[in-house]
């Protein structure tokens, strides 16, 4: 295991995942889109941020690609779901957690496929 690419990689993701989320909210802000056309945006940034995290992650260790990849996955599922649970006091009721977890360990998985 690489562990410098798996935290590059969670860094990359999280990056990219910011830069969708903040042009999502500014779109929503500014009033040139709707919340249910920017969402999936959103979601599509999440994912590819993780997948070139994932990608990175593989690109960076000589064997066991598939390993730190899906480590990218679960660094950046572990941090979300902790941010989730601190800015809302436990889980929210109407939750997209799940949907993100799988997502972010689907856009991991063909993120090593690619990488390697």
């Amino acid at each position: 295991m690489n562990i410098k690419g798996i935290f590059l990689g969670t860094l990359y993701a999280y990056i990219i995942s910011f830069i969708f989320l903040l042009l999502g909210a500014a779109l929503i802000y500014f009033n040139i889109l709707s919340e249910q056309y920017v969402i999936p945006g959103v979601f599509f940034g999440i994912a590819l941020g993780i997948f070139v995290g994932a990608f990175g992650a593989a690109k960076t260790c000589e064997s066991k690609v598939l390993v730190n990849a899906l480590s990218v996955s679960f660094l950046f599922s572990l941090i979300f779901f902790a941010a989730v649970l601190i800015m809302n006091g436990g889980i929210p009721a109407q939750s997209r957690i799940p949907a993100v977890i799988c997502g972010s360990f689907a856009a991991g998985f063909i993120g090593a496929v690619a990488g390697k």
